[in-house]
């Protein structure tokens, strides 16, 4: 339906002003995944996912096009995302 897209997308660009693991927990909750379902999804370790939920890293290249994929993101949502 038009409006679940539409109220999709602002609740997507509302996550633009977030840190990494902010908008990594939140589109996990909104999905209504836990760390490790997740983590199976995009095929790596819950304990990745933990880190870069707590802000301690970020996932490169490939995991992040998982994500993107997953939940049907923007190519350029992470963009702004500091690579440490």
């Amino acid at each position: 339906n038009s409006r679940g897209d539409f109220m999709t997308e602002i609740k997507i660009n509302a996550l633009r002003n977030f840190s990494f693991g902010y908008r990594l927990q939140r589109l996990r909750w909104w999905n209504g995944l836990t760390q490790k379902e997740f983590a199976e999804l995009i095929g790596c370790s819950q304990s990745s996912v933990s880190m870069w939920e707590h802000g301690n890293c970020i996932p490169y290249g490939n995991i992040l096009e998982k994500i993107i994929m997953l939940y049907e993101l923007p190519y350029d949502f992470f963009d702004d995302v500091e690579r440490s």
